[in-house]
């Protein structure tokens, strides 16, 4: 078992990680005062004023799934451990974990999330963690790619379309060979549980999947809220901007990097730059930085103890 010591420490590197911090600062100020520049102010506000406020209701109401899926595949992967934990037990260790990611690049602060699981060793629950933002990570790959690939408007050079679909080649084919048995018991070893099959592993991707579909559904409503448009085109667009976030994690909560993937593949689709920013800083809001304010309470409440 990793000692106390051990975790204080952990958590220590991750709150003084200082330079990356900054950096992220700096990269998300530049990034989002080109934007900024870009997109007159007045637009800004026009646009928001001209929201449809029923829709921004009900992308907001669907936090509460978003989480709950989370909470659930969390629960479900911790349970591989053949360890007994609860809904409530899981959801505190995801939440805790949050702010911890809004920090840090790619969001690595959620490995934080170990320190809050009780009663499992937490090397084992790095690797848990691991696990789920793995499965994450090919889930949206594997659809930004698809998204990329069929976006006729993008009009791509033929080696962009020739370099993507053999990226597509490699997660379809990662994907299903991790559903071989060989695949599985090498992640029975790594993960140090007594099984895990294939089942298990589509349940995971399932887990994926539908967190994944949430957040889409959630952003195009967003979209809607602002202006109209053809929904096959905006799942593309979707898809590829959240690609875009998960390829470059260069900034506090990818803030500025998806406003700029919005701005310029939603353009695409005849959304104009207003609403793309709009919909894509709400978004955010609602999915990192509130989640996140959430979880400092948790967090705060834990070291405490």
């Amino acid at each position: 078992m990793i000692s106390a010591q051990t975790v204080r420490k952990g958590l220590s590197s991750i709150f003084n990680s200082r330079t990356i911090f900054f950096l992220k600062i700096i990269v998300t100020g530049v990034t989002l005062a080109w934007l900024l520049q870009s997109i007159q102010f007045v637009a800004l506000l026009g646009s928001l004023s001209q929201a449809d406020s029923k829709m921004v209701a009900f992308a907001f109401v669907l936090i509460a799934p978003n989480i709950l899926i989370q909470t659930l595949k969390w629960k479900f992967i911790l349970n591989l451990a053949s360890v007994n934990t609860t809904v409530s037990q899981a959801y505190k260790s995801l939440i805790a974990g949050m702010p911890l990611g809004f920090i840090t690049p790619g969001r690595l602060g959620e490995f934080g999330r170990a320190f809050f699981v009780q009663n499992i060793n937490k090397a084992q629950v790095l690797k848990f963690v691991a696990l789920d933002k793995l499965s994450n990570m090919l889930i949206v790959v594997f659809l930004g790619l698809i998204g990329l690939v069929t976006f006729n408007q993008l009009s791509l050079n033929s080696n962009f379309v020739i370099i993507f679909c053999c990226a597509l080649f490699i997660v379809v084919f990662f994907t299903l060979a991790s559903f071989s048995k060989l695949f599985t018991k090498k992640i029975e070893t790594i993960l140090g549980v007594l099984k895990f099959s294939k089942n298990e592993m589509f349940r995971i991707y399932l887990f994926s999947l539908l967190f994944f579909c949430i957040f889409t559904l959630q952003f195009c409503i967003l979209i809607f809220a602002f202006s109209p448009s053809e929904i096959t085109d905006l799942l593309k667009a979707t898809s590829a901007i959240f690609f875009t976030k998960t390829a470059l994690p260069i900034a506090i909560g990818d803030l500025g990097i998806r406003e700029s993937a919005s701005v310029f593949f939603l353009g695409k689709v005849g959304i104009d730059k207003a609403s793309a920013f709009n919909a894509s800083v709400l978004l955010f809001i609602f999915n990192v930085a509130l989640p996140s304010f959430i979880g400092l309470f948790e967090l705060f409440k834990i070291k405490s103890r």
